[in-house]
């Protein structure tokens, strides 16, 4: 990389959470992960390091570890909805890459993450979407998955959200550490 390049980038403000896959960790996945658990060290209680250290797990496919750190951020609580929107989301998709890996766990715990992160941000579009494949995979109800779709599709109509729901930066899946 050109000293250019380097010299234009911003660094990332002191106290706030990186969006997971949004550092360049591409590459360097557990040595991100490494950084991350020292800042979460530095301030256990904080939600936006667990956020840090969750999202880094999920990109690593370290899934139950991630889901124990998230969980974990929840029930402490964060002083903003948006945070805790962002652990539930991210603890959602971490559980429901736990239980693609292991049909045996309990999607339901999944689900809720989802559910919770609908009532905090009712116009983020994708979480219909992650709803609707509950209602229809796990319970069968194709209904109620396409209600929720159809919830999706206004939302995302209304507030321009196809997004993830983590980040609107992409890792590069080929990539190893």
């Amino acid at each position: 990389m050109r000293s250019a390049e380097i010299a234009g980038r911003k660094a990332a403000p002191r106290g706030r959470a990186l969006e997971p896959g949004c550092v360049d960790f591409t590459r360097r996945r557990q040595q991100a992960l490494v950084h991350f658990r020292a800042a979460m060290d530095l301030d256990p209680a904080s939600p936006r390091a667990s956020l840090n250290v969750g999202g880094a797990l999920i990109s690593l496919k370290r899934y139950a570890e991630a889901v124990t750190i998230l969980e974990a951020a929840i029930a402490r609580g964060a002083d903003d909805t948006n945070t805790m929107f962002k652990l539930s989301t991210t603890q959602a998709v971490a559980f429901t890459n736990l239980c693609v890996a292991d049909r045996n766990c309990d999607a339901y715990r999944g689900e809720r993450h989802f559910q919770r992160a609908v009532k905090l941000s009712p116009d983020f579009a994708d979480t219909y979407f992650q709803l609707a494949a509950f209602m229809n995979d796990r319970h069968h109800d194709s209904r109620r998955a396409m209600q929720l779709f159809s919830r999706r599709v206004i939302a995302a109509t209304t507030t321009a959200a196809f997004n993830t729901g983590i980040s609107s930066c992409h890792l590069d899946p080929s990539a190893q550490d």
